[in-house]
């Protein structure tokens, strides 16, 4: 099962306009194989369709160097972000900020109910107003995506168990 919160979009300056979505799934797997899967940063991030890379930085805690792909007037455009990842046992929390003075704010947290586990991911977007509707559109793609692959990741890792 599958549930889509639209965007939400509001005013937070006369430069900077922000937005929010939510996405939830549901799979038949555990709280152990998301607390696996998700402890694999590199692993999980890299089903994000816009990855290419993620490179850990020195002596930085949880901060990663992002490299994307994202398509712009038709014409891919690579660029990179910073950005922190910090999975926890009930889900991962997020930031990342990239150019220019765009900055995403995430939770994405699971819990059992029943023989079923509920992924449920929270957003939050900053960004330059004439990017906003853009920035938000494309994470909202990208992020849905994602979570498809990790329910199959998921789905998977419960029928090698047996479950």
């Amino acid at each position: 099962m599958s549930r889509e919160r639209g965007a939400t979009m509001s005013t937070r300056s006369i430069w900077i306009g922000e937005s929010s979505f939510e996405h939830v799934r549901r799979v038949r797997a555990s709280v152990e194989d998301a607390r696996a899967l998700f402890g694999d940063v590199h692993g999980w991030v890299k089903m994000q369709p816009l990855v290419l890379a993620l490179d850990e930085l020195p002596g930085e805690a949880g901060m990663y160097r992002v490299t994307e792909r994202v398509i712009v007037g038709g014409l891919p455009v690579r660029s990179q972000y910073r950005a922190w990842i910090s999975p926890g046992p009930d889900g991962v929390r997020s930031e990342a900020w990239s150019k220019p003075a765009v900055h995403l704010r995430n939770w994405l947290g699971w819990k059992a109910e029943g023989d079923e586990l509920a992924l449920m991911e929270s957003v939050h977007v900053e960004a330059p107003r004439p990017l906003l509707a853009f920035v938000t559109r494309t994470a909202q793609r990208a992020h849905g995506t994602m979570l498809d692959r990790v329910v199959n990741a998921l789905a998977e890792r419960a029928r090698e168990r047996g479950g």
